[in-house]
């Protein structure tokens, strides 16, 4: 019995989180099935994450098996060899890995997947894989030291997965936002619409960010717990505070400004393509005239709003209203 209580309190934390972020999904509901397999996945790659850290983490140990002193037969490091050691146990041994397989995860299940269509939607994707991984690590402590550290973490570490994810799905999400734009770039390139020449749009830094991002900050909210330093414990601590602040506003911003991609993808398209905005604003186009391509780039423009991405029927889908977001 208490077993089950222990369990049930472990991953209380990660499920009372994923249900506020699924409330927090406004433009479209993504479906329990795609949420629960996600859920999943961060449960599944805990394994292979203990597997990796096994092996790197005695690699990195090797590296200072000659470093500092020995005193009773036990090793000490000296404060400088100390922290590079920590630094590159927590960012190399533990961050990267464990972020790392969350970014395999979440990008595999879900970068070709139609339900992808929203702002939100990586940011949900991302937290809920984090949430799982975080679930059933949270579980493996509760059996290993009991119900303090279930408290401790509560507070702490199951917090910190989420705040993560919101990290990895800021920029996951732009960069599905980026690489639809660059594929609305190169549909008018082949249609003549924009120049050849047009430097395409970076979508790739946002997707290193999506990994880099996350396991900085999980890196340094480890190194801060490992460096055996009241200084350092103070900065955890603050640290900690900020990312409360910085990611809870973070998910309310990203939620209260949600919406469908193909009102997002052609405010930025036509803001980075101003030549074609003075097309759309000009009076042969309003008028649907036949000259100039006006045809192909009036229908490439709201079939790719209305067809594609399956715009909102309550939002405002004329083109006019597209031109003044971009415009502003």
């Amino acid at each position: 019995m208490n077993g089950i209580g222990l369990t049930i309190g472990a991953l209380l934390p990660a499920i009372v989180l994923l249900v506020y972020i699924f409330k927090k999904d406004r433009a479209e509901k993504e479906p329990i099935g795609l949420i629960a397999l996600l859920f999943f996945a961060g449960v599944v790659i805990a394994t292979p994450a203990g597997w990796l850290e096994g092996l790197i983490i005695p690699l990195i140990n090797g590296l200072f098996q000659n470093a500092g002193y020995v005193e009773d037969g036990t090793r000490y490091l000296g404060t400088v060899p100390f922290y590079i050691y920590t630094f590159l146990e927590n960012f190399f041994g533990v961050a990267l890995v464990e972020e790392g397989l969350k970014f395999i995860a979440l990008f595999f299940l879900t970068y070709r997947n139609k339900n992808f269509n929203s702002l939100f939607d990586g940011m949900v994707y991302a937290i809920t894989v984090s949430l799982g991984f975080a679930a059933i690590e949270n579980v493996m402590y509760a059996f290993s030291y009991g119900w303090g550290t279930v408290f401790s973490r509560m507070i702490l570490s199951v917090p910190a997965h989420m705040f993560f994810g919101v990290l990895m799905g800021y920029f996951y999400s732009f960069w599905n936002v980026f690489r639809h734009v660059d594929s609305l770039e190169k549909d008018a390139k082949q249609k003549g619409m924009i120049a050849a020449s047009r430097k395409p749009i970076k979508k790739g830094r946002q997707l290193a960010l999506a990994l880099i991002v996350p396991t900085i900050v999980h890196g340094f909210f480890d190194f801060c717990l490992s460096a055996d330093s009241t200084f350092f414990l103070v900065v955890f601590y603050i640290f900690v505070i900020a990312l409360y602040i910085f990611c809870f506003m973070r998910i309310h911003k990203f939620s209260k400004s949600d919406v469908m991609y193909g009102h997002l993808l052609l405010t930025v398209f036509l803001k980075r393509n101003q030549d074609i905005l003075l097309l759309v604003r000009s009076e042969a186009f309003q008028h649907n005239l036949t000259s100039n391509g006006l045809e192909d780039t009036r229908e490439m423009l709201n079939s790719y709003y209305a067809l594609t991405f399956d715009a909102d029927p309550n939002e405002e889908t004329s083109l006019e209203a597209l031109m003044n977001e971009a415009t502003e």
